[in-house]
């Protein structure tokens, strides 16, 4: 399983852009994967982007 660890602290302009192109990157190798974001206290929008992430799909963690 490969595994991609993503900090981050208020990115809510570039969460969702990063998570699909990292999701299309890893796909094209075809292994078993999780995205796991550490949020480093945000005060804008990312915990609510990443919560919407983690219910939308299932290799995302925070």
């Amino acid at each position: 399983m490969l595994s991609v660890v993503v900090p981050v602290y208020n990115e809510q302009l570039n969460i969702e852009k990063f998570y699909e192109e990292a999701t299309r990157a890893i796909q094209s190798i075809n292994m078993n994967y999780e995205i796991i974001f550490v949020d480093d206290g945000s005060r804008d929008s990312t915990p609510l982007l990443l919560s919407r992430l983690t219910q939308q799909d299932d290799h995302v963690r925070v």
